[in-house]
């Protein structure tokens, strides 16, 4: 009787979270641990609530009694790495993700996560491979794809100009991929668009600063691209920012400044 019981209020919880009602969830999972404090299913929920709550420190220890249960259950292991990533807990968390992958090592998910943490610490090599290794599982998550680029733009900022032209072209092929990938987005590419433009205003200037010709041709693809995905606000407000930052006292100031104002190609659909 008490299962039965335990169940219904499990999934009324679940329908609760389902409508983003993440206190009035835990309530309900909160009777069913009254019920069987070892419920793992309620714990695991709860956890994932918390962590919807911003309550990370409280997620954790709710997967934690989830592990004190069932050492090996990987989506626990997994769920605390995510909240541990919250609490810029870099480390702990890719112990975790790494825990999580020896039981179920095709987790992509875990793999993913494992990249985030990874990239937090400034280890983008290790990242791109967590991410390869992502979209190895699913060719087609987008948000992986899209992770490994941002990670490729950052890891290019340490290297040499032909290395950092090379990483950029690559990411830029990977933002290509995921652009034409949108419809099979939520938001059908809305913040896609605003990620893209974060993600190439920084490289964008170190290329036309430190790259000479090479790094002004690479920015010429990067402005190409955002010519092509952004709408017209974005577009004129990354312009605005490049023309303002751009060092007046640079060798190649006047070519940078007519690359900003050459018109758009025509837009790709």
């Amino acid at each position: 009787m008490n299962s039965e019981s335990v169940d219904e209020l499990i999934n009324k919880g679940n329908s609760l979270v389902d409508k983003g009602k993440y206190e009035e969830a835990i309530k309900f999972y909160d009777k069913a641990l009254k019920i069987n404090p070892q419920d793992v299913v309620a714990l695991t929920n709860k956890g994932t609530a918390l962590d919807q709550l911003g309550r990370y420190e409280d997620a954790v220890e709710c997967f934690d009694n989830v592990l004190e249960i069932n050492p090996k259950d990987a989506e626990a292991i997994n769920n605390k790495g995510s909240s541990l990533i919250k609490l810029n807990r870099y480390e702990e968390a890719i112990e975790c993700f790494n825990e999580a992958l020896t039981i179920n090592p095709n987790n992509f998910v875990t793999h993913y996560n494992k990249g985030i943490a990874q990239g937090k610490l400034g280890k983008y090599e290790e990242a791109i491979r967590s991410y390869d290794a992502t979209i190895k599982i699913v060719p087609d998550y987008a948000i992986a794809i899209y992770s490994k680029g941002a990670t490729l733009l950052n890891l290019a900022s340490q290297l040499s100009c032909d290395k950092r032209v090379k990483k950029t072209e690559e990411a830029l092929e990977l933002f290509k991929t995921v652009w034409k990938m949108r419809k099979k987005i939520p938001d059908k590419g809305k913040e896609l668009q605003s990620s893209f433009q974060d993600s190439m205003t920084d490289i964008f200037l170190i290329l036309v600063e430190q790259c000479g010709s090479e790094g002004l041709r690479a920015a010429h693809k990067i402005k190409d691209f955002l010519c092509d995905v952004l709408d017209q606000k974005m577009y004129s407000d990354f312009l605005e920012e490049m023309q303002l930052n751009v060092p007046a006292d640079l060798k190649q100031y006047r070519e940078v400044i007519a690359l900003l104002d050459e018109p758009c190609p025509k837009r790709k659909k």
